[in-house]
């Protein structure tokens, strides 16, 4: 009978297999974990979003402003439409009153797309804008844009997002949401920074189509702060040259960085 054993050498290569096999799977098996879990959050949101739109149009004393009744409701939904990730649900409302959209804190809030952080902090803050613009280094509707990313535990610190503007055309009917990471304080009345805009209804002043451009804006620094892509009349125009559309964030994002990353712009 032959009772011979595995050899250290057959030990240490199945062990070595098995490790790998580990690496390899952890990775999509954690990422697939993190996709499901963020799909139930979304579904959970909309289910919740429906339920509260649904009481909202049969009892209109349901709205916001409802006070007590109001906080019943939604906390009565809160109780089995919850993010797995532990993230907070907060709602966005139009100015009567109405919930327009559920957002969770963990992921839906990331300071990263500076511009849909924007652009839910305007919802929830009740600002409707028409023709006007919005500066970081203002105040007024600045101070209340920033309560409602504080309340949503957005912090656009963590990118370094050094200023940004919320722009309405009023003739076009739209509004882009502009941020940079590049100082604006400093320097002569008048420079360019790179920039990225986002606009929800896909359109861009250059005539092209998509949600994102990436170009370059003034600063105007004459003023009692530096603004960010000045224009008359509330307009945005970035510098034309090397302005580019993109569909996706991401894509946006990337060329940014290649623009923001020259020695002109760091700050």
């Amino acid at each position: 009978m032959n009772n011979k054993g595995f050899t250290l050498l057959e030990v240490l290569t199945v062990t070595a297999i098995l490790a790998i096999m580990i690496a390899i799977a952890l990775p999509v098996y954690t990422s697939a974990l993190k996709r499901a879990r963020a799909t139930t959050c979304a579904a959970n949101r909309r289910a919740m979003l429906a339920e509260i739109r649904t009481a909202q149009l049969e009892d209109e004393e349901l709205l916001r402003y409802g006070g007590d009744r109001y906080k019943t409701l939604w906390a009565e939904y809160a109780k089995h439409c919850t993010c797995p990730d532990g993230g907070t649900f907060y709602a966005a409302y139009d100015d009567s009153g109405y919930i327009v959209g559920i957002y969770c804190s963990k992921h839906e809030s990331s300071a990263s797309n500076t511009g849909t952080a924007l652009e839910r902090a305007l919802l929830a803050a009740g600002i409707k804008l028409d023709g006007g613009r919005i500066d970081s280094a203002g105040s007024g509707d600045t101070d209340k844009i920033r309560q409602a990313l504080k309340n949503a535990g957005v912090d656009l610190g963590v990118n370094d997002v050094a200023a940004w503007a919320v722009v309405s055309e009023a003739a076009a009917g739209n509004v882009h949401y502009i941020w940079t990471n590049c100082d604006i304080a400093g320097g002569d009345a008048y420079k360019s920074v790179p920039v990225i805009s986002y606009n929800p209804g896909g359109y861009d002043m250059n005539g092209g189509t998509g949600c994102y451009q990436v170009g370059l804006a003034n600063v105007n620094r004459s003023g009692p702060y530096p603004v960010l892509a000045p224009g008359a009349g509330g307009a945005y125009q970035p510098v034309s040259s090397g302005a580019k559309v993109f569909q996706t964030f991401e894509e946006a994002q990337a060329y940014y960085l290649t623009l923001a990353a020259s020695d002109n712009y760091k700050h």
